[in-house]
């Protein structure tokens, strides 16, 4: 997510039911990684800062499935300047 500076909280839907929300103030140099594996879940700011604290208890993550996906998003405190980015690392094999 980039911007001027991101405030209070996204929401991430899943069309199948799943959310989670992440509530942190980002800076528009803010790189924050969200790993949705099974058994691995994660989520990390700039490569160091762990940010699962930040995201709530009732969080259902879901994996990216192969094909097109549709993701709702929900940001508050979000401007016309406000832009998301989204990366998919696929990974081929798992345990």
């Amino acid at each position: 997510m980039t911007c001027p500076r991101f405030r209070s909280a996204a929401t991430f839907t899943h069309p199948t039911g799943g959310s989670w929300t992440l509530s942190r103030d980002l800076s528009a140099s803010d790189v924050a990684v969200i790993d949705c594996r099974e058994r691995i879940e994660t989520a990390v700011l700039n490569g160091t800062e762990n940010l699962w604290p930040n995201i709530d208890e009732a969080a259902v993550l879901w994996p990216l499935l192969r094909g097109t996906n549709t993701v709702d998003l929900l940001a508050s405190g979000a401007t016309s300047g406000t832009t998301v980015k989204v990366r998919l690392r696929p990974r081929y094999l798992s345990a």
